[in-house]
């Protein structure tokens, strides 16, 4: 049985247009495929690998092992950084209140790191924690510079990271932030029969329940600057009416 040239023809033009269109599209996948290689290469060669690396703002906490640890060190293709995981590492440092982790290309990275100041130690029979303002448990180990102590009764251990929610603790952390940190690193806050008291040389002061805490301690720094006799007690139970004890009788 003989075939139509004519359709045997139009067979060979579709079999060779289809040979055509398939070797095309191969070639174009060959050439996307081998783009995607050398742009793969040249995000890992070394015109994009970490050679500066900028830290700012450590004093206390561990981000320098923290950055160590998420393989953020020289060498490192930018590529594989992935700034906002290192940002969250950052913030499980319990000294880190935030972090900042920028990639610039080529070939830098630069990290701003916001630490929390210690503002008191906290202590009780068998607990010492180191505190900042914002309540939040330090790491103390290492630490020693001069912050003013609280000591109070009965205080429950907490980790570091963890937040105190003891209101005594937090009235003592409220006052020390509040108040000048000459006449806080010179004086000690206690309780004694359910109330608050600090001592400074040659003053105390009644400071009573822990609330107001922040009147309180600018009740006091006003006082003090119009300056406050020897030896005197300080009764500021209601900051905003003061009154003053000297060894000679009151003076409200």
């Amino acid at each position: 049985m003989s075939i139509d040239p004519r359709l045997a023809a139009r067979r060979r033009d579709v079999t060779e247009g289809a040979a055509r269109r398939s070797l095309v599209a191969f070639v174009k996948w060959l050439g996307v495929g081998a783009l995607l290689v050398a742009a793969g290469w040249f995000v890992q060669s070394p015109t994009f690998q970490l050679e500066t690396l900028t830290i700012f703002g450590v004093t206390n906490s561990s981000a320098h092992r923290v950055l160590a640890e998420a393989d953020v060190v020289v060498g490192r293709p930018l590529v594989f950084i992935r700034g906002s995981q290192v940002e969250q590492a950052l913030r499980q440092d319990p000294w880190i209140a935030d972090a900042t982790v920028g990639i610039v290309f080529p070939d830098t990275v630069e990290v701003a790191v916001i630490e929390r100041s210690a503002i008191a130690w906290v202590q009780s029979e068998s607990v010492l924690l180191l505190v900042a303002a914002d309540g939040t448990v330090l790491p103390s180990a290492g630490f020693d510079a001069g912050v003013p102590t609280a000591r109070l009764d009965g205080l429950e251990p907490v980790e570091p990271g963890g937040v105190l929610d003891d209101e005594r603790a937090r009235g003592a952390v409220v006052f020390f932030t509040a108040l000048d940190p000459a006449i806080a690193a010179r004086g000690a806050l206690s309780e004694h029969e359910g109330e608050l008291w600090f001592d400074v040389p040659g003053m105390r002061v009644r400071l009573g329940r822990p609330v107001e805490m922040l009147e309180k301690a600018a009740a006091l720094m006003a006082l003090v600057e119009r300056g406050v006799p020897a030896d005197s007690v300080v009764h500021l139970i209601a900051p905003t009416r003061p009154a003053i004890e000297t060894p000679a009788g009151p003076d409200v």
